[in-house]
């Protein structure tokens, strides 16, 4: 049929953007920790305001 090649060359075009938008989203975090070292959630660099408010914003939520 017509359709089975529209259809494949479309599902083929969606797998290939799919894969350039990076979706679904891979893991970026890694799995393993090292011994004797805090793992940390949330790390802030810079004390200034952003860094300040993202931190308060941080701790009011837990």
């Amino acid at each position: 049929m017509a359709h089975d090649n529209g259809l494949t060359r479309l599902e083929e075009r969606l797998k290939r953007e799919m894969e350039e938008l990076n979706l679904p989203a891979r893991s970026w975090v890694s799995q393993t920790s090292q011994a004797n070292k805090p793992d940390y959630d949330v790390i802030v660099i810079g004390g200034g305001m952003l860094g300040l408010s993202a931190t308060a914003g941080l701790l009011f939520q837990a």
